[in-house]
């Protein structure tokens, strides 16, 4: 009996979650999860091939295409 409120609460929060993630998908601009899943395939492709990175992640601005690296800094 005490697990019935429990399991009523967790429907409603992933009800609410696929609200949000339906919400967020709706705004936001094509082709952006394609794009960073590339970047993102060519980051661990870089790691697999010569065994280090330069850099460890990125970003990149929908407002003015500019793309950036995050530099690895090598004395921590």
């Amino acid at each position: 009996m005490a697990l019935a409120p429990r399991k009523a609460s967790a429907s409603k929060t992933s009800s609410w979650t696929a609200k949000l993630s339906a919400d967020v998908l709706e705004r936001q601009e094509p082709f952006v999860n394609s794009t960073l899943a590339q970047h993102a395939l060519a980051l661990l492709a870089r790691l697999f091939r010569y065994g280090r990175l330069c850099y460890h992640g990125g970003f990149i601005s929908l407002s003015t295409g500019v793309r950036g690296r995050l530099p690895i800094d090598a004395s921590l």
